[in-house]
């Protein structure tokens, strides 16, 4: 195996080392929240309140989920409620 080689192939172990860590980070700060009442708002405007129950790298799990109005108005969702990460645009804590 020449340099050039060994060099690339270093490079390529570091950055999957990186964006390996990069996504247990992503992780990490998600779960600090698990079991807390939060606030998501989708990437369409929708908005929902409710407590983070489970997360994974695809998707949100909200129970006690409520949709939010532009009036500040709640409606109960029924059951738990998916929220895909790709739809997420931002995800608070009231």
């Amino acid at each position: 195996m020449s340099l050039f080689e060994i060099v690339v192939l270093c490079l390529l172990v570091a950055a999957v080392v990186a964006v390996l860590a990069l996504r247990r980070a992503g992780r990490v700060v998600l779960a600090s929240r698990m079991r807390e009442r939060v606030v998501v708002t989708t990437k369409q405007g929708a908005t929902f309140a409710g407590v983070l129950w489970q997360v994974d790298t695809r998707a949100l799990v909200l129970r006690e989920a409520q949709v939010v109005t532009g009036s500040g108005e709640h409606s109960l969702v029924d059951g738990e409620l998916l929220v895909l990460v790709s739809d997420v645009a931002y995800l608070q804590k009231p």
